[in-house]
């Protein structure tokens, strides 16, 4: 049920369900709500968005509200904060996925960058390095573990990021996205389970693009020395 706001606009929605946890609510929430809203935004050729979702337990009379967690504080000049223009491109990539509200888009961006420091940016910047007389020690550069890792990624820290690039990312994750398919069909990106999947692989890619970059400039540091 649909209530809108004093100027008309649509600003609230409402759904009964029957469910064992908040969890199951809110999934079924959105795989309803979901439906309607995407057919909206393409019938009246608006964006339909969806800032909170607030699940009321009447048995229990308890309030679970989703949202997403803020960014991490840092503090600016905490480490070398050298720019290297060679570095131009990943950069504005990587705030691109920094910015991005889309868990597929943040994703992919991500992916991207991955994709060109795994490829001829690596490939170029070693080749000068080798005209400057310096040998690159071939380093198998390991997934990060963090704190904040889903537990069901946990398996992938240590391996090598490149392993994990061919064989989940690209695999499992890249082509769904890129080819809006599956192996079981259309890929659904409003599917709280796929939605969910994504945000999971964007946090761990997020974690080795850094890994990567701060690799890459390292290389840069002896190109420039």
């Amino acid at each position: 049920m649909g209530k809108p706001t004093k100027s008309g606009e649509m600003g609230l929605l409402e759904f009964e369900c029957d469910a064992t946890n908040a969890r199951e609510a809110k999934q079924k929430f959105v795989e309803v709500a979901s439906l309607g809203l995407d057919h909206l935004s393409y019938i009246y050729n608006v964006p339909m968005v969806v800032t909170t979702v607030r699940v009321f337990d009447p048995k229990h009379q308890s309030t679970y509200i989703a949202f997403s967690s803020p960014y991490k504080s840092g503090v600016v000049g905490d480490y070398d904060a050298t720019l290297y223009i060679e570095m131009k491109s990943i950069y504005a990539m990587y705030r691109e996925a920094k910015n991005a509200t889309s868990e597929f888009y943040r994703f992919l961006c991500l992916y991207k960058i991955m994709e060109e420091l795994f490829g001829k940016t690596r490939g170029r910047l070693v080749r000068q390095l080798k005209v400057k007389g310096i040998v690159v020690n071939t380093v198998n550069d390991l997934v990060p573990d963090d704190p904040y890792l889903p537990p069901h990624l946990k398996k992938h820290v240590g391996k090598t990021i490149k392993w994990l690039y061919d064989n989940v990312l690209a695999s499992q994750f890249r082509n769904a996205v890129a080819h809006f398919a599956t192996d079981h069909g259309t890929l659904d990106v409003s599917s709280p389970a796929e939605i969910d999947r994504y945000a999971s692989m964007a946090f761990v890619a997020d974690l080795c693009v850094r890994h990567l970059i701060h690799i890459h400039e390292k290389l840069l540091v002896k190109l420039h020395s």
